[in-house]
C-alpha cells in the first residue's frame, strides 16, 4: 500500500473523524484549510451537516492525484474503511450512497441528527409527525427485517416511475422536497430514506436519463413498425403570455407489439424569432435524421394555416418521391389532442403491473408479512390527503398509475392499500378537515387577545365568487397566530348583505361573538354594508353592541395604491370624485382603479371592434403622457412571441407590465425600463415603424425618471405594511411619510404644472382617506402605544388640534381597559408582592423613591415616557414579553388588543393566490365545499397550527403521531 497521505477534509473535525491508523495504513497529514477565493475572503464557512457520516471518511491522498472537492466544488466523501479502488461508491460526493456504502459493505449503519434552520426543522416535523418517528423507532429492530425491506426497494423502477409521475402528471420539480411525500414513501418502508432525492436539481439530470432510454426504445419500435411508412400531426403553439412559441410533431405507426395504431411526441423545439413554414421545415428534417425515418415520412395531418404548405413544399425538396400535396391532409376537430398521450407511455399501467407481480413472486411468504407490517396506514393516508391540500394535487392523484407504480417500487405490499378512486382522499379529507377545525377553536378559545378579521371577495376563472375570512390574533403563549377560517361561496349576489350570513355562521362555528375585534378590508362600499348588517345580527343573537364604523379599518395597502392611481391618471377633482361615487354603487362592481381606467379610453373616442379598437386603446393610454407609452410599448412586447424574442436577444430579462390589480406594479415596469433604458432605446429604433406614435424622446424619459423617484417612497410603504406580522402602528406614519413625499414634489417640481396636477390629485385621495381614520381612534393609539414613538412622535410631527383628538379618542378606549379586573397570572404576582415582609424589607420600602404601582396612571405613564428602542422586531412582540405584562397589567392587554390589527388585507389575497393554484384545469370541478376545505387545511399547515396529524377512519380519530404515553384527548389537536 502506498504512504502517502491524505490531504485534509474542509473542517477542523476531532482526532477522531479518520479514526485510529491501522499498521501500515497511510497517516493522515496535519490538517489545512483548502478554501475557495470567495471563502477566503471572509464569506462565514457553512456548518458541516451529516456529521455522523463524515465520521466515516478519511481526507484525500494528494500523492494520488484525489481532490478535496469535484468540479462543481461539492466536497469529496472517501471511505476510510476501505481502498478506492476496491469498493464501489467508496468514493462520491452523494452523502445517500455513502451511508448505503457503509451498509451493505461494512455493517455499519448511520443514522443522521442534523441540526436543521427553523423551516427545515419545521418541514421535519411534518415527515415526523407524519410516520410517527417510525425511523427511530426502528433503530432496534433486527437486521433481517431491514434486508428484506431493503431488498424489496426496486431502485430502477422508483427513479423510472418518479420521472413518469414528473413528466405525465405536469407536477412540479419541487415535489421530491415536499415532506408529505417524504411521508408517503417512508410511512410504506423506513428503508427507502436513500432513494429519495433531496433536491429538485436532481430532477433534470433523471428526467434526461429516462428520456435518453426510452428514446432508443422508440427508435427500435418505429423501425419494426408494421406499416411501411409513419405518419405525422404537426402544429405550432403559443404559450401563455406569448413568451415562446413550440412546434409539436407526434408520429402515428402500428406497433408491432399491439398490432394497434401507436402516437408518439418525437419533438416540442422552441422557436426563437419566426416561425415561419421554412424554419418549420428545417426543424422537422431535424428530427427526421435523429430518429433515422427519411425513408419511411408518409402523411402529414395539419391544420389549414398557410405556412404548413411552405413546409411541406421545403420537406419535398429534401425527401425523394414526397407530393406536397398528395401528402397533405387538413385536420379536422384539431386532433393534436393526441400530444397528451404520449407514446411512452401508452402501456404504463401494464409495464407496472407486470414489474409488480415479479418483485411479489420474489419475496417469501414471511418477508411479504413483514414488508406489510411496516407499513404506516393512518400515516400514509394523512399524508396522501395532505399532498392534495397542500401541494394543489388532484383529489384522484392515488389513482395514477405512475404514483402507484412509484409506491410499488418501495415496497410491493402496498398494493392492498392502493385505491382506485379519489372518493378516499376526498374522505380522509372531509374527516381530517372537521378534525382539525376543533384544533382551531381551541387556538382561538385560549386567545389573550380579541381576533380580528382580514376579509376580499375574489371571482374565480370558473366564475364563482368567495369570500375569504382570515382571522388574526395573540395566542395563550402571547405568539402572533393567523387562520383562514372559511372561504365561503357568494352565490347569486356578491352585496355585503350576501356577505354577512356567511360571517354570522363562521362567527358561530368557532364561538368568536364574545372575542370579535375589528374587520380590515378594502375601501368597498359593500364592506361597510356588511359591518352594518353584522352590527343587527350580533345585537339580536348575542346581545353584543357592535359598532360597525369603529370596528372597520381600511387596507392601507388600497389606500397607497389608489393615491397612486389618482397620480398616475386622473386630470381633476371632479373626476376623481365620480370615479369613488361610481365604486361606491355596489351595484357597478367596479373600482376606483376601474373607474378611472376606463376614462382614460373615454377621453379619446368611443370603444369599437377589432383593430380599430386596438388602436383607441393605445390612443388612450398614450393620453396621459409617457407612462402611456411605456404601457403601450409593454403591450407591444408581450402580445408577439416574436417581438418577445427580440426583446429577450437584446435585454436577456423580461420588461414586465403594469397591471390594474397588483399593487406597486407601475412602479416596477417603470424601474425596469429606465434600469435598460439601453436596449430599450434599441428595441424602439427596431421597430420605430410600429410604435412611431410611442416613441419615447428624450423629454419623455426626464419624465419617467422623475415619476419612478417620486413613486419610489409608495412601493416601500407598501412592502413594509406585507411584511409579516406588520400592525395597524404603520398606517398613520406611512400616510404622514407620504404627504411630506407630497407636500416635497410640490415645491420641486412647481414648473411643472402636470407634475403639480398629478401631485395634488394624490395628496387629494390620500388626504380623503386620512381623515376616514379619524373615525376611528385606535389609528392614533396604535402610534401612541409604539415604543419608540409614543406622544412624543405626535408632538413631532402632528398639529395641536390633531393631537388633543388622538389622545382624547385614545383616552376613552383606555377607559374600557383601565378598569379591567387583572388577568389570572398578574393577580398571582401582586398576590406574591402582598405577603407579609419582614421589618427589614418593610424598612428598606419606607425607603424606596420609586412609585407604588397603582399611583400612575398606566397610560398616562407609558405615553408620556421618552421613547426608546426596541429589541424586538415589532412593537407587538415587544408587549408580549413578560416585563411589560408585569409593568403594565392592563394597557398590555389594550396594546396586544390593538396592535394585533392587520394593516392591510393581503392575507386574503394570498388565499385567493392560493386557491387559483388549487383550481387549475384538471381540478375545474372541485366543488366548492371542497375547496373552501382544501384551503382551509393548507392554511393550517402553513400556519403551524397543526401539531399533530390524524386520519379518522370508522368514525374513530386514530393518532398518527406522538408516543403512546402522550396521546391527548382527540379534540385538542395541537
Amino acid at each position: 500500500m502506498s504512504s502517502a497521505s491524505p490531504a485534509p477534509l474542509l473542517s477542523e473535525p476531532s482526532d477522531e473523524l479518520l479514526g485510529p491508523a491501522s499498521p501500515g495504513s497511510p497517516v493522515p497529514a496535519k490538517r489545512t484549510l483548502d478554501r475557495s477565493p470567495s471563502d477566503r475572503a471572509g464569506k462565514r464557512a457553512k456548518g458541516r451537516t451529516n456529521k455522523s457520516t463524515w465520521n466515516e471518511a478519511r481526507g484525500p491522498y494528494e500523492e494520488r492525484g484525489e481532490k478535496a472537492r469535484d468540479a462543481s466544488y461539492h466536497e469529496i466523501w472517501y471511505c476510510k474503511h476501505c481502498d478506492s479502488t476496491k469498493k464501489p461508491n467508496s468514493v462520491t460526493t452523494n452523502l445517500s450512497r455513502a451511508r448505503k456504502h457503509l451498509r451493505d459493505f461494512h455493517g455499519i449503519r448511520v443514522i443522521e441528527h442534523v441540526e436543521r434552520s427553523d423551516l427545515k426543522k419545521q418541514q421535519h416535523g411534518t415527515i415526523t409527525d407524519l410516520f410517527g418517528r417510525q425511523e427511530e423507532r426502528q433503530a432496534n429492530r433486527d437486521l433481517n427485517e431491514e434486508k428484506y425491506l431493503a431488498i424489496a426497494i426496486n431502485i430502477p423502477a422508483f427513479e423510472e416511475a418518479l420521472a413518469r409521475l414528473l413528466a405525465v402528471r405536469n407536477i412540479a420539480h419541487t415535489f421530491i422536497e415536499y415532506p408529505e411525500f417524504h411521508a408517503v414513501i417512508l410511512s410504506c418502508n423506513y428503508m427507502a430514506r436513500d432513494v429519495l432525492l433531496r433536491s429538485r436539481r436532481a430532477v433534470p439530470k433523471l428526467l434526461k436519463k429516462t428520456f435518453a432510454q426510452h428514446k432508443q426504445g422508440l427508435v427500435k419500435e418505429l423501425h419494426n413498425s408494421l406499416s411501411s411508412m409513419v405518419h405525422f400531426t404537426i402544429d405550432m403553439w403559443t404559450s401563455s403570455e406569448q413568451k415562446a412559441a413550440y412546434q409539436a410533431i407526434v408520429v402515428h405507426f402500428v406497433d408491432a407489439e399491439t398490432r394497434g395504431v401507436a402516437q408518439a411526441l418525437l419533438s416540442l423545439r422552441e422557436f426563437k424569432g419566426s416561425h415561419n413554414g421554412k424554419l418549420q421545415a428545417k426543424a422537422f428534417l431535424e428530427v427526421v435524421e435523429e430518429y433515422d425515418l427519411r425513408g419511411k415520412v408518409g402523411y402529414f395531418t395539419m391544420d389549414n394555416h398557410d405556412a404548413n404548405d411552405t413546409m411541406l413544399d421545403d420537406i419535398a425538396k429534401e425527401i425523394d418521391g414526397l407530393d406536397p400535396v398528395a401528402r397533405r391532409l387538413r385536420c379536422s376537430g384539431h386532433i393534436m389532442n393526441l400530444i397528451v398521450q404520449a407514446f411512452l407511455f401508452r402501456t404504463i399501467e401494464n409495464a407496472f403491473a407486470r414489474t409488480t407481480a415479479r418483485q411479489l413472486q420474489q419475496v417469501r411468504e414471511h418477508e411479504r408479512n413483514t414488508l406489510r407490517s411496516v407499513i404506516n396506514v393512518d400515516a400514509f393516508r394523512e399524508a396522501q390527503m395532505l399532498l392534495s391540500a397542500h401541494r394543489h394535487l388532484p383529489l384522484n392523484f392515488v389513482t395514477w398509475p405512475e404514483y402507484q407504480a412509484l409506491l410499488t417500487a418501495v415496497n410491493p405490499a402496498v398494493q392492498e392499500f392502493l385505491t382506485d378512486s379519489g372518493n378516499t382522499v376526498a374522505a380522509d379529507l372531509d374527516r381530517a378537515y372537521d378534525a382539525h377545525q376543533q384544533s382551531v377553536k381551541k387556538w382561538l378559545e385560549h386567545a389573550r387577545s380579541l381576533v380580528h378579521i382580514a376579509m376580499d371577495v375574489w371571482s374565480s376563472p370558473q366564475r364563482k365568487a368567495y369570500v375569504a375570512v382570515h382571522a388574526q390574533w395573540v395566542d395563550e403563549a402571547y405568539k402572533p397566530r393567523k387562520a383562514l377560517l372559511g372561504l365561503p361561496n357568494l352565490r347569486r349576489s356578491h352585496a355585503g348583505a350576501a356577505m354577512t350570513p356567511h360571517l354570522m355562521e363562521i362567527i358561530r362555528k368557532y364561538h368568536l361573538a364574545p372575542r370579535i375585534g375589528y374587520f380590515t378590508g378594502d375601501n368597498d362600499a359593500k364592506n361597510d354594508t356588511c359591518l352594518r348588517q353584522l352590527a343587527v345580527g350580533l345585537s339580536q343573537e348575542y346581545g353584543l353592541t357592535f359598532d360597525p364604523v369603529s370596528s372597520r379599518t381600511r387596507c392601507a395597502g388600497h389606500i397607497i395604491n389608489l393615491s397612486l392611481q389618482a397620480f398616475l391618471f386622473a386630470t381633476s377633482e371632479d373626476a376623481l370624485q365620480a370615479a369613488i361615487e361610481q365604486a361606491q354603487d355596489e351595484a357597478n362592481d367596479v373600482t376606483v382603479s376601474d373607474a378611472l381606467h376606463d376614462r382614460i379610453q373615454s377621453n379619446t373616442c368611443q370603444k369599437s371592434h377589432g383593430r380599430r379598437n386596438k388602436r383607441n386603446d393605445t390612443a388612450g393610454w398614450r393620453s396621459i403622457g409617457p407612462m402611456g407609452k411605456l404601457h403601450n410599448i409593454a403591450v407591444f412586447i408581450r402580445n408577439s412571441t416574436v417581438r418577445n424574442n427580440a426583446w429577450d436577444d437584446i435585454a436577456g430579462k423580461a420588461l414586465g407590465i403594469d397591471n390594474i390589480t397588483r399593487w406597486n406594479s407601475w412602479f416596477k415596469l417603470l424601474d425596469a425600463a429606465i434600469s435598460q433604458e439601453g436596449p430599450l432605446s434599441i428595441f424602439l429604433n427596431q421597430y420605430h415603424e410600429e410604435l412611431e406614435d410611442d416613441i419615447l424622446t428624450h423629454d419623455d424619459w426626464q419624465v419617467l425618471k422623475m415619476t419612478h423617484e417620486f413613486l419610489q417612497p409608495f412601493y416601500q410603504a407598501t412592502l413594509e405594511q406585507q411584511m409579516e406580522w406588520a400592525s395597524i402602528d404603520q398606517v398613520l406614519e406611512n400616510m404622514d411619510i407620504l404627504f411630506l413625499q407630497f407636500e416635497n414634489a410640490k415645491v420641486k417640481y412647481v414648473n411643472n404644472a402636470r407634475m403639480v396636477n398629478s401631485v395634488h390629485m394624490g395628496w387629494w385621495v390620500l388626504s380623503k382617506y386620512y381623515e376616514e381614520s379619524d373615525k376611528n381612534p385606535i389609528y392614533a393609539t396604535a402610534l401612541l402605544l409604539h415604543p419608540e414613538k409614543r406622544r412624543r412622535y405626535l408632538d413631532r410631527h402632528w398639529a395641536e388640534e390633531w393631537r388633543q383628538t388622538a389622545i382624547a379618542g385614545a383616552r376613552r378606549h383606555w377607559a374600557k381597559y383601565k378598569d379591567r379586573p387583572l388577568s389570572s397570572d398578574s393577580a398571582a404576582r401582586l398576590s406574591n408582592e402582598r405577603r407579609e415582609v419582614t421589618p427589614y424589607e418593610r424598612i428598606k420600602q419606607s425607603m424606596s423613591v420609586l412609585d407604588e404601582p397603582g399611583d400612575e396612571d398606566e397610560f398616562e405613564k407609558f405615553v408620556n415616557s421618552p421613547p426608546r428602542h426596541m429589541t424586538t422586531n415589532t412593537p407587538l412582540e415587544w408587549w408580549c414579553r413578560e416585563e411589560q405584562r408585569i409593568e403594565y397589567p392592563r394597557l398590555h392587554q389594550m396594546a396586544i388588543d390593538i396592535l394585533s390589527v392587520p394593516a392591510m388585507s393581503d392575507d386574503p389575497e394570498r388565499v385567493f393566490s392560493c386557491a387559483r393554484r388549487t383550481i387549475s384545469w384538471d381540478r375545474a370541478r372541485l366543488s366548492t365545499d371542497t375547496i373552501e376545505k382544501l384551503q382551509c387545511l393548507s392554511n393550517w399547515v402553513k400556519n403551524d397550527l397543526i401539531r399533530k396529524l390524524y386520519v379518522a377512519i370508522d368514525d374513530e380519530i386514530m393518532v398518527v403521531a406522538g408516543d403512546d404515553d402522550d396521546i391527548p384527548d382527540p379534540s385538542l389537536l395541537y
